[in-house]
């Protein structure tokens, strides 16, 4: 059996494909602008019952458009099924184009589930037709149209998915060419699928025939379901113009600057824009619901906002006014606040809206305008405004007290009434570029008070211009510097030259020295570097005081500056030090004639404080260029000659020769290797007898210091000695004399020999000691021996540095017990009374008197005259450096009681010292019976 088409009616059902596919696309749209809101739901179901109602209509006019030669009726509850097969098919894909993402797998599985279900609803609505025999299919044309329903429904979900975010109002043409596609292709589907019927000759339907035109009936149901979808249209288009406007006030408000509240009239807060959220810190999912008293509002505020609630209950907007409200974090703000009443549809007033703009900015600006004031006001720093044209508009009251000008009288002036003149018009114009070129200027200036006062200023000049560019005033900050400059000058000062008698220091006399030397080389001259030292400077100190000390120092300055050339440089470079340059020097004999002239500087006494102080200087002299090229080995080599010339008996002066530098390394590995003496045991003592000079016999002995180096060898005293006292190293190595002596006395005591005193040594560094008494008492005390067999031997020129402090330190040792003995008398300056207080016993007569004893008459009376006044002071005497019988004839003449030296004995080792005692104890002693005897 063979059916035919109303073409009228398959024109109508494409129309109606057409137009379903055109309202589908824009409720794809509305479904997806509707996501997360309260709408959301109900444009899915509604759209759904539109979009499935549209699809099954275009299918049932289809189906009504199809004629068999047998009367035709439907089965109501399968058409109902088909109907509601489209629907679910059409909630299926608008759900699915809702979807934020729409991936190729969800694509094709959601193309082929809601092809599938096309195909559903167009074969249960060919099923309605109830034919007998049923319907049979073409199964390549079935096949087909499965395919074709599952291409299109692709097609279809994409195509919504891309337009979903156009409205009918933004993409008509879109969305038309998008219909006719789809419709034709949901056409294409259902009339390959009607193709695909077969029915037998002798089919029947099953079902009741009714008595309806399909004509009719089809125009009925196209009618009605166009003006179902052109209403579904009309309504997605009033939506999507209501959804612009909504979206576009929300914007508004969120994108505002201000924050915008809207809050019911039982404070909860309705909305919350991100203005709202930046000004007080509270998300809008943290206020809304929320009382907004509980979040911003403030105590002090509870009775305006009571005013404003109720003008808005009469309708009345509150204007703008100033007040102030608390942020999430604690902060209180100034805002200006208005309020509005809110309508609803009904007109009834039902909140609030309120807007607040921060004017925090705005106070803080006031404030800090208003401190700037006062800060320039009560500035230290003078201020001073100009106006373009540089003439005085204002001024703060550190400007008056800096200049001595009063405001009244320099307004309207320019500033060159401060002019000093010491600027140069140089200045000015390169000042004024600098303003100019980059809108400020920084320095310094010389200005001039009211009463002519100049003083120097520390100046920052700005210029403040308008947004166009020009410039409006110059504002200068200015600060009296004058003290600072001084202070700074005189620090300059004391870095470069010595306070104390204002010549050059150690920094400036190198920066001179670097020039001259540079000069030299450059005029092919000579130049001469001086290092003087004064002799003895420290006696002086120690004896008439620091003060006297300075006062030799000035008037030393005083007088060689004095006889220098204006060319030459002289500096103190600390203490007694002093260096001179001698430039241009031609020949070596202008610097010997200068050295001789210094020297000769000192023959004349210094009188400093009433007083006439002699004082001499040792001078090292080096040349350059010769042999040293760097500043601190030229003066290496003038401190090495100067040390020289001390050596050489001082009050003189040493040109440097390279052999001094090797005597000068020698001393330094001597005193590098005495460091180390002491823990390598490298010390001995050695013991010289003293002798009775009646009747021979020994009556003590001297405990002598030898050190044998094991790399220096065997050095004598008159070589370490100083050296160890220069060092320091003279308290341990004493102390260590000391002990050994102690203990070696109590040794010999303990081995049957008659008690001897024991003579010591004491240097004037261990003088000095504060703790001298309790080193000799612990060193006596670890020995065992008694204080009066130990004899501390002191030197004149020791205990007369301070004689009073000397008697004091001398009466404790002497209660203590121990002997005392002035050693290498006649050789200083003592003074006879001091000399009857000291608590001392002997008196040893230095051994420099002994060589030419015997044939200089001079000498003889010095040692007449010695022993004469010791006796007279109840003393006994000892003299030292014996060496011939005639020497001894002549003490014992002058009844001296003791001698020694190489006569009776050299210094011997405590081993042989056992053997010389008892030896002397056999033979006729060399004493006064031996001497007349012979």
């Amino acid at each position: 059996m063979v059916g035919t088409y109303d073409i009228q009616l398959v024109a109508l059902s494409i129309v109606v494909a057409v137009i379903a596919s055109y309202v589908a696309l824009d409720l794809a749209a509305r479904v997806a602008a509707s996501q997360g809101g309260k709408g959301a739901r109900y444009w899915l179901y509604g759209g759904a019952i539109s979009m499935g109602t549209g699809i099954w209509s275009m299918h049932f006019i289809g189906m009504l458009a199809f004629r068999l030669p047998i009367p035709m009726s439907y089965d109501i509850p399968v058409t109902l099924l088909s109907l509601l097969i489209a629907m679910i098919v059409s909630g299926f894909a608008l759900h699915t184009v809702s979807r934020d993402i729409l991936s190729m797998r969800r694509l094709l599985s959601a193309g082929l589930y809601m092809g599938i279900g096309i195909v559903a609803m167009h074969y249960t609505g060919m099923a309605a037709m109830q034919m007998a025999p049923p319907i049979r299919y073409d199964p390549l044309l079935f096949a087909l149209s499965v395919l074709i329903a599952i291409v299109a429904a692709m097609a279809a979900l994409w195509i919504a998915f891309q337009l979903r975010s156009e409205t009918v109002l933004s993409a008509f043409w879109k969305k038309t060419g998008s219909a006719l596609v789809m419709g034709a292709a949901i056409s294409g589907m259902h009339y390959t699928g009607m193709a695909a019927a077969i029915f037998a000759p002798n089919s029947l339907c099953t079902v009741d025939p009714q008595k309806i035109n399909n004509v009719w009936l089809a125009g009925t149901i196209g009618g009605f379901t166009f003006l179902f979808l052109i209403t579904t249209l009309l309504i997605s288009v009033f939506d999507a113009r209501l959804a612009d406007h909504s979206a576009k006030l929300a914007a508004i408000i969120k994108n505002a600057n201000d924050a915008i509240i809207s809050r019911a009239f039982d404070g909860t807060v309705l909305s919350w824009n991100a203005a709202a959220e930046r000004l007080f810190g509270y998300s809008a999912a943290e206020a809304i619901g929320r009382p907004i008293g509980e979040l911003i509002h403030l105590p002090e505020a509870r009775a305006r906002i009571m005013q404003n609630i109720e003008a808005v209950h009469r309708g009345e907007a509150v204007a703008l006014y100033e007040t102030r409200r608390r942020t999430k974090d604690g902060r209180v703000i100034d805002v200006l606040s208005s309020v509005s009443p809110i309508r609803n549809s009904t007109g009834e007033i039902s909140g609030a809206s309120v807007i607040l703009h921060d004017i925090s900015a705005l106070k803080l600006a006031e404030k800090n305008l208003r401190l700037a004031s006062q800060v320039i006001e009560n500035s230290q720093e003078g201020v001073m405004i100009t106006d373009a044209s540089n003439h005085i508009i204002s001024v703060n009251p550190a400007f008056a007290a800096i200049t001595g000008y009063a405001p009244q009288e320099v307004i309207g002036k320019t500033p060159t009434i401060l002019s000093s003149g010491m600027q140069s018009k140089e200045f000015y114009q390169a000042m004024w570029a600098s303003i100019k070129a980059t809108g400020h200027w920084k320095g310094e200036i010389w200005d001039r008070r009211k009463n002519g006062e100049l003083y120097c200023e520390a100046m920052s000049v700005s210029t403040v211009k308008n947004p166009h560019g020009e410039i409006l005033y110059h504002t200068a900050i200015f600060s009296d510097i004058t003290e600072r400059k001084q202070a700074a000058e005189q620090l300059n000062y004391l870095a470069q030259y010595d306070t104390l008698t204002g010549l050059p220091n150690r920094n400036l006399f190198r920066d001179r020295l670097t020039h001259a030397m540079a000069r030299a080389k450059r005029n092919e001259l000579m130049l001469a570097l001086m290092f003087l030292d004064l002799d003895r400077f420290k006696e002086i100190n120690d004896t008439l005081g620091h003060t006297a000390g300075d006062a030799v120092l000035q008037a030393v300055a005083k007088v060689m500056k004095e006889s220098l050339r204006d060319v030459d440089t002289i500096a103190r470079l600390g203490g007694d030090e002093f260096t001179l340059i001698l430039e241009d020097i031609a020949h070596v004999d202008q610097v010997t004639a200068l050295g001789e002239k210094i020297l000769k500087i000192f023959t004349d006494p210094l009188i400093i404080e009433g007083r006439e102080i002699y004082v001499t200087a040792s001078i090292g002299i080096t040349l350059y260029p010769f042999g040293v090229d760097d500043i601190d080995a030229l003066l290496q080599t003038a401190d090495i000659a100067m040390h020289h010339a001390k050596e050489e008996g001082r009050n003189t002066y040493e040109f440097y020769a390279p052999e001094m530098n090797a005597h000068a390394a020698a001393n330094l590995d001597m005193e590098n290797l005495l460091r180390h003496a002491l823990e390598r045991q490298e010390f001995t003592l050695h013991y010289q007898p003293k002798v009775a000079v009646k009747s021979g016999r020994i009556t003590g002995v001297e405990a002598l210091l030898r050190w044998n180096s094991k790399e220096l060898g065997s050095i004598s005293p008159a070589k370490f000695i100083p050296l160890a006292e220069k060092t320091g190293l003279i308290v341990p190595i004493g102390e260590w004399v000391l002990r050994t002596a102690c203990a070696q006395n109590k040794a010999w005591q303990e081995q049957g020999l008659p008690p001897l005193l024991m003579s010591v040594n004491l240097s004037p560094r261990q003088f000095r000691q504060k703790n001298l008494l309790e080193m000799i008492t612990a060193g006596l005390q670890d020995a065992g021996l008694k204080p009066c067999f130990l004899e501390l031997e002191i030197t004149e020129s020791m205990i007369m540095l301070h004689p009073e402090k000397a008697i004091a330190i001398l009466q404790e040792l002497h209660q203590f017990g121990v002997q005392l003995s002035v050693d290498d008398f006649g050789t200083g300056y003592s003074s006879l009374a001091y000399l009857k207080r000291f608590p001392v016993q002997k008196l040893k007569i230095d051994q420099s008197f002994m060589q030419d004893l015997t044939v200089d008459r001079d000498d003889a009376g010095i040692v007449t005259a010695v022993v004469a006044m010791a006796k007279s002071l109840g003393l006994a005497v000892v003299a030292e450096g014996v060496e011939t019988a005639e020497q001894l004839a002549f003490l014992a003449k002058l009844k001296c009681e003791e001698y020694q030296g190489y006569y009776f004995s050299r210094p011997v080792p405590a081993s042989e010292f056992s053997r010389l005692f008892h030896a002397a104890d056999d033979v006729v002693p060399k004493g006064a019976n031996s001497t007349s005897a012979g």
